[in-house]
């Protein structure tokens, strides 16, 4: 099903990969038999959610689980003694296989200043893909070989390992041992489908395009053929306004490698007006970020036409409908170059 029409309060795909997981495991009761706990946290509610979605609290409880100290690192049931994915800088599509070797450290009494107390045996991982589309569980557990935990020591003759990361730059990235930096001239044919295409086309000719469904009376942009709500096809197309609101946002001050920007990126949600729940991710210009607020109205800046190419990059950024809270930008090369790294 779709993340659009399931119910977001609890995470039923977790349930029903755990539930396989610990069956294959032979876990009966995760609460008693699970001793350390990774569930995937981008946000901070996500570990709550997930949590109970891996059936080690009832509906509703993890809260009050957290609040009482129990999912702390040295409570009854610790989770995310790693720090969660924020606290290791959020490795995205390696996010579950950074979740399995924290467990891996936990179960071997190899993880340092991070390890739990007492003696786990058994601890769960938990990460997912696609808007919620894919559950993934995994159930790790140290039978079948000796117990190396933070009261019983490796031998000295095998030290446990320091797993560190090398943190790099782009310019070192760019110029590290291996690295290969080629434009390669290859031809190839991509079709955006049949919505994205006439959204795409709209937008070089500097107009928003939009599908709608009668059956919910939604209007959808981005743009699809199928009302993932009504399970049908939609219905026809309009062109919505050029001004919208701000849904959410985020202001970034580092870039991919963790350097500072001069100018903070703005990237938001705009939800346009005339249209349905959602939106689309763009950069938000000429604000200050102290000034960004959710609701704030905004409207598209257009790059000019001889520019244009059926991009989102199309349109160059929002900016308030307020001209008082509008400020100048820092330099047009500045903005372009902040919109090609982030959308």
């Amino acid at each position: 099903t779709y993340w659009t029409n399931r119910d977001l309060a609890y995470p039923e795909y977790v349930e029903n990969a755990a539930r396989m997981a610990y069956g294959m495991a032979g876990v009966n009761e995760p609460r008693k038999e699970i001793h350390v706990a990774e569930p995937y946290d981008p946000f901070d509610y996500k570990e709550l959610h997930h949590l109970e979605g891996l059936l080690l609290f009832d509906r509703g409880k993890a809260p009050e689980a957290a609040a009482a100290g129990v999912t702390a690192r040295d409570g009854d049931l610790p989770c995310c003694p790693s720090g969660g994915l924020l606290g290791v800088g959020n490795p995205i599509a390696a996010a579950g296989l950074m979740k399995i070797a924290e467990l891996f450290w936990q179960l071997r009494g190899e993880a340092g200043a991070r390890q739990v107390p007492g003696t786990p045996e058994r601890g769960v991982a938990q990460a997912w893909g696609d808007l919620m589309q894919v559950g993934t569980v995994v159930v790790m557990g140290n039978e079948g070989g000796p117990l190396t935990t933070a009261t019983q020591s490796p031998p000295p003759q095998s030290p446990p390992p320091d797993p560190r990361a090398t943190p790099l730059s782009d310019r070192e990235f760019r110029s590290a041992t291996g690295a290969v930096e080629q434009r390669l001239d290859t031809l190839y044919d991509w079709d955006a489908g049949e919505a994205i295409g006439a959204f795409l086309d709209g937008l070089r000719e500097q107009r928003i395009l939009a599908t709608t469904c009668v059956s919910c009376g939604r209007t959808l942009v981005p743009p699809r053929k199928f009302c993932e709500r009504c399970f049908r096809p939609t219905d026809g197309w309009t062109e919505v306004p050029q001004t919208g609101s701000v849904e959410t946002f985020s202001i970034c001050h580092v870039t991919w490698d963790m350097q500072p920007l001069e100018e903070p990126q703005i990237p938001a949600v705009i939800r346009l007006d005339g249209t349905s729940e959602g939106g689309f991710l763009h950069l938000l210009g000429e604000v200050a970020p102290d000034d960004v607020r959710a609701g704030m109205e905004v409207e598209a800046v257009w790059k000019p036409a001889g520019e244009r190419s059926g991009s989102i990059l199309d349109i160059a950024y929002f900016r308030p409908l307020d001209p008082e809270v509008r400020r100048e930008l820092v330099a047009t090369a500045t903005v372009e170059k902040t919109l090609e790294s982030t959308v």
